[in-house]
């Protein structure tokens, strides 16, 4: 019998206005062309997960306090 084939995925969790800044550096790399090389097919995927997101994908957490979250 053989090894299993195993694939390694990352979550990584954003807050909202990281989750834009993400969104708007791979629309710009998307716009001004990909660098030959990279995979395209990896960026499209990257960039439909990231740009086509559901706001069933997000959550929302209680802060302790209206100033929690957010920059001084």
């Amino acid at each position: 019998m053989g090894k299993p084939k195993l694939e390694w995925i990352r979550n990584i969790e954003f807050t909202e206005d990281q989750q834009s800044l993400v969104a708007e550096v791979l629309s710009f790399v998307n716009d001004i062309g990909l660098p030959d090389h990279l995979d395209q097919s990896v960026f499209d995927e990257v960039f439909d997960k990231v740009c086509d997101d559901s706001p069933f994908e997000w959550s929302c957490q209680q802060l302790d306090s209206l100033s929690e979250g957010k920059d001084s």
